[in-house]
């Protein structure tokens, strides 16, 4: 008896199991397709990690916004606090800053109004690196009336400070395939 009475339990559970996979499946068969009108939002696409195109995914999570493949500062010039570079994406990233006067040094940095996002983008292959004293070690300040750097530096002295974790402020220039092509440290007090 107690065989036949784990037969027939097992059977019990197979049949409903299957009435339950068939019931879920022509639900979803039957459900109507979605209006052509339809609009998605952002809020309902699950958000997947970024991946290289060697299919590699990318850690975003120092970042609270990462910008789309579409250009977001073309042919613009920008002031920026450098905060990182992302060897796996080959990105600089950064933050939108302007000058706030007031203070103990009669102005300092601050976020844009709005912008807390991190950006990146990626440097141009012949990019124009200047440093007005830190980024590339001297004893004299070499800065133009703004406050840029004029004294020229290497691309690999930028990313190996960026790697780092050295912050600084530069004005960057943007062509129009939203490549970074000029990096200019910012004299800051």
């Amino acid at each position: 008896m107690g065989a036949r009475f784990i037969k027939l339990v097992t059977a019990g559970i197979a049949l409903g199991a299957g009435t339950l996979l068939s019931a879920c499946t022509s639900q979803n068969a039957s459900a109507p397709p979605p209006a052509t009108s339809t609009v998605t939002t952002p809020a309902q696409v699950p958000q997947l990690p970024a991946r290289t195109p060697s299919g590699d995914a990318v850690d975003a999570s120092n970042s609270s916004t990462v910008d789309k493949s579409e250009a977001r500062f073309p042919d613009t010039t920008q002031t920026v606090w450098l905060t990182g570079y992302d060897a796996k994406v080959d990105m600089v990233q950064f933050k939108l800053t302007k000058w706030q006067p007031g203070g103990p040094n009669n102005g300092h940095y601050v976020d844009v109004p709005g912008d807390t996002g991190v950006h990146r983008l990626p440097l141009a292959s012949n990019v124009t690196v200047l440093s007005v004293g830190t980024l590339c070690l001297s004893n004299e300040m070499s800065a133009d009336s703004k406050g840029n750097g004029t004294a020229p530096c290497s691309k690999d002295v930028l990313l190996k400070s960026l790697k780092d974790g050295i912050m600084l402020v530069a004005e960057i220039k943007v062509d129009g395939t939203d490549h970074i092509a000029k990096v200019s440290e910012r004299y800051t007090p």
